[in-house]
């Protein structure tokens, strides 16, 4: 099963269950509906993704918040005065795009990693210049998803270019 599909039901299963305590059958059916076209927002949504560092036999996690909709995908980080060390954002798009990162008004800096459809990392960014437009941060191939985490964390944990992150 691959990584969208996975999300799609988590998310699915969390929107069930909340649409189910609070009686809100209109919000089941249209996130059954909208299942195919995108992952249908939960507040504090979060996911843990993991990656062994063979080189090093060395797991290491990140916990991240979710960012599917556009205005989570838009605001991403902004405005935020700090993350816990192993946290971040974990960006997911419905497809993969040719995606270009900025840092605009991300008060803090951060490593920017860009994975294709299999969460292998195509690029990564290492502690980006926080609060600013004129750098802007492309992904070398086309990517789907995107994780944003404390700049450091990717050498720290001897992260590179093809190493492969994995759904908890």
């Amino acid at each position: 099963m691959n990584i969208r599909n996975k999300l799609l039901q988590a998310t699915v299963v969390v929107v069930i269950a909340g649409s189910l305590i609070s009686g809100g059958l209109f919000a089941l059916i249209s996130a059954i509906n909208n299942q195919e076209s995108r992952l249908t927002p939960v507040p504090d949504d979060t996911i843990t993704l993991s990656f062994v560092n063979n080189r090093r036999s060395e797991k290491h996690s990140l916990e991240l918040e979710i960012a599917n909709t556009p205005e989570a995908l838009t605001k991403g980080l902004m405005g935020r005065q700090s993350l816990p060390s192993n946290g971040g954002m974990f960006f997911v798009f419905d497809r993969p795009l040719p995606l270009t990162f900025w840092m605009k008004d991300t008060l803090i800096s951060l490593d920017i990693i860009f994975l294709d459809s299999d969460l292998n990392v195509v690029t990564i960014y290492r502690s980006v210049r926080p609060n600013q437009t004129e750098e802007t941060y492309p992904a070398s191939a086309y990517s789907q998803y995107v994780i944003e985490t404390n700049a450091g964390w990717a050498t720290l944990v001897d992260l590179r270019e093809s190493d492969q992150f994995f759904i908890e």
